[in-house]
């Protein structure tokens, strides 16, 4: 089966080292900045900047915004939504004279437990880097920071704006299914997915169960959810939202809709490749971790 990802998943040079580097960073900052209490989250807001790369790092400096939350109780861990999270990567950067990038600029915002703390924001820091390692090699050819996210098959601001507006539920998980079969982010998602079973290794060989036990798993099965309330949908109006969401997704694509039936028929489509390409690409993370550890 022909999967969204055309090659193996994208590994980035010295990956480890540079994550311990960061992680002993913010460890160093939470240890002398007191959090504040947010509902049932110790909330710690952080900005760390100039963050020297490993010598090994593909970048010269990282400028990381963290908006971390805590439980307090460890049990409420699992009630946080999987869709908490919210980071990205600035791609305003440049490639310095010694073939690096010059400065990485991440935010991430991530909620999790004090025993989750690491995988959590490890897993986001992995994603993000992931876009920024896939920029470094446009760079390279010639791109400039304004066309590095030209390779997105998505307008990114018009995609932040379904997500911060006024949107319905419905229209904006529409938006986030779109976003989701980008290359781009398929790529940092399995890095991401990776990285989460490093944390917690498989402790058995049923590949089904370690797979749709991770989070990362849990985000793409969870928009099962939009063509099955778009198949309720019987207002017009409402149609007519959905559409211009889907249409606002694809412009790059310049696929347009007009019939509903049509898009409906397209998203249960998406939905499905989505979920068989990344259960397929997944297994295989699995399967090699397995053979690994049995070496």
């Amino acid at each position: 089966m022909k999967t969204l990802l055309n090659e193996e998943r994208i590994v980035i040079p010295y990956y480890d080292e540079i994550w311990n580097s960061v992680k002993d960073v913010i460890k160093q900052r939470m240890n002398v900045i007191n959090p504040r209490m947010v509902n049932n989250y110790r909330r710690w807001q952080l900005r760390m900047s100039n963050i020297r790369g490993p010598k090994n790092a593909f970048f010269n400096v990282l400028n990381l915004t963290l908006d971390l939350y805590v439980t307090i109780d460890e049990n409420q861990y699992a009630q946080i939504p999987d869709d908490f999270a919210d980071s990205e990567v600035s791609p305003v950067m440049t490639l310095a004279n010694n073939g690096k990038i010059n400065v990485v600029t991440m935010r991430i915002k991530v909620a999790t437990s004090q025993k989750n703390i690491g995988k959590d924001i490890g897993n986001e820091f992995y994603h993000e880097l992931t876009h920024a390692y896939a920029y470094l090699e446009r760079i390279k050819n010639g791109k400039r920071f304004f066309e590095l996210q030209q390779h997105a098959t998505y307008n990114v601001s018009s995609f932040r704006q379904i997500l911060n507006g006024p949107a319905s539920a419905l229209e904006k998980n529409l938006a986030i299914l779109l976003y989701f079969i980008d290359k781009d982010e398929y790529d940092a998602r399995l890095n991401a997915f990776y990285n989460e079973l490093k944390y917690n290794p498989p402790q058995s060989n049923n590949i089904k169960q370690i797979v749709t036990q991770t989070k990362e798993w849990r985000k793409i099965a969870f928009l099962y959810n939009v063509p099955f309330y778009m198949s309720k949908v019987t207002e017009v109006e409402d149609k007519e939202k959905l559409i211009a969401v889907a249409n606002i997704m694809n412009e790059k694509t310049r696929k347009k809709y007009s019939d509903y039936q049509t898009l409906l028929k397209d998203i249960v489509a998406i939905y499905n490749k989505l979920k068989n390409d990344a259960y397929t690409d997944f297994s295989k993370i699995v399967q090699d971790i397995i053979n690994n550890k049995k070496r």
